[in-house]
């Protein structure tokens, strides 16, 4: 519902921007262990090579198993690899730590270079990773192996991410909990939440464990709504680079029902996808604690200005998130403030809503 950066300035983060560029190169470190002065064997650069080295060679096992048994797509493939590996591995690392604009890019220039057969094949409308796109995600940029790391959990906890709500719904929460008793002394935490990739996985594979591909988020929007749903950066709300709150609008209608939560644009250029492909309208329209805000401002200032100011708005402000940055911080934190700020026919509470 906000940008990441203003979520991580609630935090205390005074620079968010150096704190995810400070993230990213603990990323890539992380990802490129050396000894001696070279990557290690288990290193993503030398996986990398690896199979470079097997499609270059036309290996009898690589050009069976991840070329469908032709020789020139195992080149098509290996000519990928050198292209990431370039310069020092130049586009290996901008496919893991650059920002979502660029990621953008590059798989627009990938798109032009290399024929999409090679990642994924269609079936029927779904897009179904390729054997090369399933080495790609699963072996080479193997996102279960990041998401059981504790780098994955360290990270986690810089984004703030420790007790906050889905950055797509505000509606659902996303944790990190202890775990009172357990073997791994390296993991005394479990992350309640799911890692969205904002660009398809499938379609995409080489972005599996891109750092700003992947989107804390609930399991309900990642699960039950998102699924295979292709996102863009022109069509959805990217959390690391948008905020919902500055495009979208709650407040209370009235319907020949009776009263709903609705969800409107508040500007011209309005990602409508973001709230559709996820149903927030839907999710939203019937919830008993937002139509209670309106019940009780009504039923405590109906008429005129209560007369206890001070409690009223405390009561009326209580879980409330004041500033935006804290919005993430409150279960329908975006939706409270907005309806409260449409109600205040008194202008008791708008002054105290940053």
């Amino acid at each position: 519902m906000i940008k990441i950066t203003k979520h991580l300035r609630s935090a205390g983060r005074t620079n968010p921007d150096s704190h995810l560029k400070l993230q990213a190169d603990l990323y890539w470190h992380a990802l490129n262990p050396t000894k001696n002065g070279s990557y290690i064997s288990t290193s993503l650069i030398s996986a990398v090579q690896k199979y470079r080295d097997l499609a270059d060679n036309l290996d009898e096992n690589y050009v069976c198993d991840y070329a469908s048994g032709d020789q020139f797509i195992a080149l098509l493939q290996r000519d990928f690899f050198d292209e990431v590996l370039e310069e020092s591995a130049d586009l290996l690392k901008k496919i893991i730590v650059s920002p979502p604009e660029h990621l953008d890019l590059i798989k627009n220039d990938i798109k032009t270079r290399f024929p999409a057969e090679i990642f994924f094949t269609l079936n029927g409308a779904k897009k179904v990773q390729s054997s090369f796109g399933i080495l790609l995600s699963e072996t080479i940029f193997n996102y279960r192996k990041f998401r059981s790391s504790a780098f994955c959990l360290k990270y986690l906890k810089n984004l703030a991410f420790n007790e906050v709500y889905c950055p797509y719904c505000g509606d659902k929460s996303v944790e990190l909990v202890g775990i009172t008793s357990t073997k791994d002394e390296d993991h005394p935490e479990k992350a309640l939440l799911d890692l969205d990739h904002f660009f398809s996985k499938s379609e995409f594979p080489y972005f599996s464990i891109s750092l700003f591909n992947l989107i804390p988020c609930c399991h309900t929007c990642n699960s039950t709504y998102k699924l295979t749903k292709e996102f863009g950066l022109d069509t959805h709300i990217h959390p690391f680079t948008e905020c919902f709150d500055e495009q979208f609008l709650f407040s209370i209608e009235r319907t020949p029902r009776g009263r709903k939560v609705a969800i409107s644009p508040s500007t011209s250029n309005a990602k409508d996808l973001s709230v559709s492909d996820f149903d927030l309208r839907t999710r939203y329209a019937a919830k008993r604690k937002l139509l209670k805000i309106e019940t009780d401002y009504r039923q405590r200032a109906k008429y005129k200005k209560p007369k206890d100011t001070k409690n009223f708005v405390d009561y009326m402000l209580k879980d409330v998130p004041l500033t935006q940055s804290e919005i993430l911080s409150e279960c329908h934190g975006k939706a409270k403030r907005d309806i409260l700020r449409s109600i205040d026919v008194h202008n008791l509470l708008r002054p105290r809503i940053k």
